[in-house]
């Protein structure tokens, strides 16, 4: 079935295995007996594994040559454990099924890698560290499709290779996809569970509750850490996360109303699933009182080296933070050699700061946060400045949302056609009903701008801008709908105001 989509996929790929001797590489096993390789969960690792589609081309690469050719027959994230995989038979989720062409290396006339620099003029063979190499015209690809078309050419042709599509049975295509679909209701039935329990939980805090929020006793102690035991510093971290709405678990022991013990070797401090999150997310946080350091940078070492505690789907991406009273530059520096499992800083003042803003705008998201983290890519510290500038996005977001979702209601209730002052005169009414401000012209413009985007008005256009014409084209539930998709264009639209 592959070859009618080679000149669709506008992606295709090279996979270093580093060597097809099972002796030097034990991993490479489960290419030759299961057409399986995998990959682990970083965020470059996983935005190229992304973009390819079903029939893409792969060639794998090792002993400095490319030896095998296969296409793609399927993708899946998974923390099945798989045999072949001795080292660690989970820390590989990103999965890619394959299909080969040439099923065994003997006999093959490979293109070396002196061959990929000179003649090919893909100078990242020189030293070639990476793990997949994405070819397309995608943002996430290092060079464009056509250096791969040749060399997909030339190695197919000097070996005599061709392809005889292998036909899948139409009955096990439909069984697979209805076990995948299932798969995804599992999936929300669990962030259901979740969620609901999440919510059980907060409303037993808040019968608890009386005076004094919780969050206050949590920030307090942060600000004092040198004052906490090892044991307690962990737990009160673990808290932090359960005060901004995480689903948090501490590797230590508490018993009797007190922390007892750190969290054991080989176990990360703490565990926070992001479940409401667009894309769902995973945090392995590791805590130290230190600030020496050595100290510092073991904590950055095993915060990567903790990655396998990752739990795959519905989580898409695992995060790594190492959380310090203040932060060293050995630590710094460490994090921005890591490659594959990338670790972030943060010190006790600036989660602070992340605490006081989340008690004071009534609670940030998990999504918010996520934000805060792509900002420095997932990598590295994050600094104070970082902080301030996320927090005026933030507060600049959803005031943006609120003015949409109030011209959204002007413009239901109305049902006809507006020009720009009517919604603008609406919306002063009703928002001066509520004690509330009312933005300028300039603003409702430029909402007016973003709901048309997402498709929630028809516009009459006109040449001067404040005689188009606006009428709603969703009903409540359809706007609902597209809510996630208003809060997108929103950041994409504020991030190219400030451009």
């Amino acid at each position: 079935m592959y070859p009618r989509f080679q000149s669709l996929t506008r992606t295709a790929a090279i996979i270093n295995v580093i060597s097809f001797n099972q002796k030097k590489q034990p991993h490479v096993a489960s290419v030759y007996e299961r057409s399986l390789w995998g990959l682990t969960d970083t965020v470059d690792h996983r935005e190229r594994w992304e973009q390819l589609e079903d029939g893409a081309r792969i060639l794998m690469y090792g002993d400095m040559a490319i030896r095998m050719a296969c296409y793609v027959e399927r993708r899946e994230h998974s923390t099945r454990p798989v045999e072949f995989w001795t080292k660690d038979p989970t820390a590989f989720p990103l999965h890619l099924y394959l299909d080969p062409i040439n099923k065994s290396i003997d006999g093959i006339q490979p293109l070396t890698r002196d061959q990929l620099v000179t003649k090919y003029d893909i100078p990242i063979f020189k030293v070639p560290r990476f793990a997949i190499l994405l070819f397309g015209d995608k943002k996430e690809a290092t060079y464009p499709l056509e250096k791969f078309e040749k060399l997909w050419t030339d190695f197919l042709n000097s070996n005599n290779l061709q392809f005889e599509p292998r036909l899948r049975d139409p009955i096990q295509e439909l069984q697979r996809k209805l076990q995948e679909k299932d798969r995804k209701i599992e999936d929300l039935e669990k962030l259901l569970r979740i969620a609901e329990e999440r919510f059980k939980e907060l409303q037993r805090k808040l019968e608890e509750t009386s005076g004094r929020l919780p969050i206050e006793d949590v920030i307090e102690a942060i600000e004092n850490v040198q004052q906490l035991s090892h044991e307690t510093f962990e737990w009160r971290l673990k808290r932090a996360f359960d005060e901004l709405g995480f689903d948090a678990k501490w590797n230590g022991n508490f018993q009797n109303g007190q922390a007892v013990q750190t969290a054991p070797a080989g176990k990360p401090d703490i565990e926070v699933k992001a479940p409401l999150a667009g894309d769902p997310y995973f945090i392995v946080v590791e805590a130290t009182k230190s600030e020496e350091e050595k100290y510092q940078v073991t904590e950055v070492m095993g915060a990567a080296d903790h990655s396998n505690v990752f739990p795959g789907t519905p989580y898409r991406t695992c995060y790594r933070l190492v959380v310090a009273p203040r932060l060293r530059r050995g630590a710094v520096e460490t994090c921005e050699k890591l490659r594959d499992y990338p670790v972030m800083l943060l010190s006790c003042e600036d989660l602070v700061r992340i605490l006081r803003f989340h008690s004071d705008v009534g609670g940030i998201t998990q999504e918010e946060l996520k934000n805060l983290f792509e900002k420095v890519h997932g990598r590295g510290e994050i600094r104070t400045e970082h902080i301030h500038e996320w927090k005026g996005e933030v507060e600049e977001q959803r005031k943006k949302l609120s003015l949409a979702l109030d011209v959204y209601d002007v413009l239901y209730r109305e049902k006809g056609f507006l020009w720009p002052r009517e919604i603008w005169r609406e919306l002063k009414k009703m928002r001066e009903e509520q004690n509330r401000a009312v933005e300028g012209m300039q603003e409702v413009h430029d909402i007016l701008k973003i709901l048309h985007m997402i498709g929630a008005l028809v516009v009459k256009p006109n040449q001067d801008p404040e005689k188009s014409n606006y009428k709603v084209a969703l009903t409540p539930e359809g706007f609902r709908l597209r809510i996630r998709k208003l809060e997108e264009t929103i950041r994409s639209y504020q991030s190219k105001q400030t451009q």
